[in-house]
């Protein structure tokens, strides 16, 4: 059995290795998933869609896959020395801005596990003393082990260290 600290790093898939409704799909999945906020400004589904699209044919945002879950996602493209390209922090449909209060049961992958603890759960929201602070933490747990702890929220938008879905 392969350590889990020995994972194999996720894989970057071109675009146009995939068929046009392969691609769509990754897309679209991606575009559905849970813990996303566009702001004050309700996007349409078909607006997300060309959105995604549009930043994976200029090279803003890259699919990766997992070979060690078998799971596929959409990240922005990160350079070296670990910039990231400015357009995304202008376009919404890959950068998903998270929302403390919609992060409850959302599903995260580590990028590096540790101790076997790849896949995790956001089981609670930390309240504020005082109590109309804004949230600053999460509960996480392990799904293997059933381990919890306490993170910033924010700590989830670092795409080095976590990945949406499981």
């Amino acid at each position: 059995m392969q350590d889990a600290d020995d994972t194999p790093p996720p894989v970057e898939v071109a675009p146009d290795q995939l068929s046009p409704d392969a691609l769509r799909g990754v897309v679209e999945a991606f575009v559905l998933r849970e813990g996303t906020d566009y702001g004050l400004r309700e996007v349409g589904f078909e607006a997300k869609v060309a959105q995604v699209l549009r930043q994976l044919q200029s090279g803003d945002a890259q699919i990766l896959f997992d070979p060690a879950t078998g799971t596929v996602t959409i990240a922005p493209t990160v350079r070296p020395g670990g910039a990231r390209r400015a357009a995304l922090t202008q376009v919404p449909a890959v950068t998903t801005p998270l929302s403390p209060k919609k992060l409850l049961h959302t599903k995260w992958s580590a990028v590096q596990p540790r101790h076997r603890e790849k896949h995790f759960m956001v089981t609670a929201l930390v309240e504020p003393e005082p109590p109309d602070a804004p949230v600053e933490q999460v509960v996480i747990e392990a799904v293997l082990t059933k381990r919890s702890r306490i993170i910033p929220w924010r700590e989830l938008r670092d795409a080095t260290r976590w990945r949406r879905g499981w």
